[in-house]
């Protein structure tokens, strides 16, 4: 019921304001249930800083902003001041945050996260990316490795426009040489809502590669859109099954 209430707190306010919202991706979003893949438990932090010279309204100004997350609410924040923040959208992959036009240029965010079932660490600096930053031509992530025993690799695939059949082509091909060994079409999944963007993700494990890929074999992973005029974004997270660490993989052009 929260995230009904804020998405239409955030429909009412939208259309009655006179400037637009920026629409941001937040690629990792851990939500209500921070268990993980081999007993692992995850924590993560927003951190919003309002570098403007006005109050930024947490309730108007940014949504879906949970203002009750921890403690007393937090409604509004003040110039030059950064706080933690916590989104209605409860447990899914990935949110979409909107920040009004006037105040983007002038709001910073950063997006960390953490595993916290061995000593904590300092985490992992997730991206953060604007309708600006989305891809429309074809990307490669680089230095992709089948996952083994030492690591297990994840790539995930986001439509924020969440377009009703879209889909991604998603190539292997071996580093060293440009051979494709994979070539597949991804359906994108619809999300519940204009807080989730389009989502898919493909485990680059053995049923990805051909029989008998040798797990020290490096690729290139290429994502590249079906459609006219299609826009996404993606990435590969990769952990390390021993001490539960793990690093990003971002586009290249």
């Amino acid at each position: 019921m929260r995230v009904v209430a804020a998405a239409l707190l955030f429909l009412a306010t939208s259309a009655a304001a006179q400037d637009g919202f920026t629409r941001i991706l937040l690629p990792v979003w851990i939500g209500e249930d921070p268990r993980g893949a081999n007993g692992t438990t995850w924590q993560q932090l927003l951190t919003l800083l309002n570098d403007s010279d006005e109050p930024l309204s947490l309730v108007n100004d940014v949504a879906p902003v949970r203002t009750c997350a921890v403690g007393p609410c937090l409604t509004e924040l003040p110039p030059g001041i950064a706080e933690n923040i916590s989104l209605e959208v409860g447990s899914i992959p990935a949110a979409l945050l909107y920040v009004r036009d006037r105040f983007a240029p002038r709001t910073a965010l950063a997006l960390r996260i953490y595993e916290q079932s061995r000593a904590a660490g300092p985490g992992v600096q997730i991206p953060i990316v604007t309708d600006r930053e989305l891809l429309s031509q074809p990307a490669n992530l680089l230095v992709v490795q089948m996952s083994g025993g030492a690591t297990r690799s994840l790539l995930r695939l986001y439509d924020p426009d969440a377009v009703a059949g879209a889909a991604l082509r998603v190539q292997a091909l071996d580093l060293d040489s440009g051979a494709v060994v994979t070539d597949r079409l991804v359906p994108m999944t619809l999300p519940a809502n204009r807080f989730q963007p389009g989502y898919a993700q493909v485990p680059l494990d053995a049923s990805f590669f051909p029989p008998n890929t040798d797990p020290r074999r490096r690729f290139r992973i290429r994502v590249a859109p079906v459609a006219a005029g299609q826009r996404f974004w993606a990435m590969v997270s990769v952990t390390d099954n021993a001490t539960n660490e793990f690093t990003v993989i971002t586009p290249e052009p």
